[in-house]
């Protein structure tokens, strides 16, 4: 009877213990990043700057009273076009455990409230003499001079390090294009300086803007690439 009695109390506390509410603590829910909308006024031209390495940037501010600082990100959904300033609507975001080269904000179009074309006065440059700074990241190589000069209408010329070069360009406002195919002195110089020397060759073929400030010109191409160079004194 006992044994009966005392098997009887067992079934009743695991009944009994089935029926209590889990009192588990369930997994945290991790909230999602914090994410905001706010407008950004963007400046009409690219300028380099240095983030992990050289590059260009947006100048952009918060308010048309602010001063302009450089953009060192992207914004998803929007595609920049040098020669005209905007006004955008972007979302920001906060990056969980961005990547130690990565930005810790992600940025987003909303909507573009504006685009304005921005005229910039025609520029004669004929008489000009630029001395190449930047190539993308990279100075010229030591004891090597690349230079630009702008010479009767339409034409251009310099050293490319190496060899002089010699072609046609067009020029109209922010737009800039070479127009006949460049060429070249046969000189044979070190490896390095003629790869240099090619490298710079084939990028200023695909340069499609151009701004001059002070003493600074800046070719640029619409993906991202761009020779700086200084006015030779």
């Amino acid at each position: 009877m006992k044994k009966l009695l005392g098997i009887l109390f067992l079934l009743v506390s695991i009944i009994l213990t089935a029926c209590q509410p889990d009192q588990t603590t369930p997994p945290a829910v991790e909230s999602p990043p914090a994410a905001d909308e706010q407008t950004l006024y963007i400046a009409p031209f690219w300028q380099p700057c240095v983030g992990v390495a050289p590059m260009l940037c947006m100048q952009v501010k918060e308010s048309q009273g602010a001063d302009w600082t450089y953009f060192y990100d992207r914004i998803e959904g929007f595609t920049y076009e040098p020669g005209f300033s905007y006004e955008l609507l972007v979302k920001k975001e906060d990056v969980k455990n961005p990547p130690a080269d990565g930005s810790s904000l992600k940025w987003t179009l909303v909507e573009e409230v504006s685009k304005s074309p921005v005229e910039m006065p025609q520029m004669d440059l004929t008489g000009t003499e630029w001395n190449l700074v930047s190539n993308q990241e990279n100075a010229p190589l030591m004891d090597t001079q690349i230079t630009l000069s702008f010479e009767e209408e339409g034409q251009l010329g310099g050293s490319a390090g190496c060899n002089s070069y010699f072609g046609g360009y067009e020029h109209n406002g922010f737009a800039f294009s070479i127009s006949s195919p460049l060429g070249s002195t046969l000189m044979a110089c070190e490896e390095p300086i003629m790869n240099q020397e090619t490298e710079y060759l084939n990028k200023l073929n695909q340069m499609e803007f151009i701004q001059v400030e002070g003493e600074t010109l800046l070719l640029v191409s619409s993906d991202g690439l761009f020779l700086e160079y200084e006015k030779a004194q």
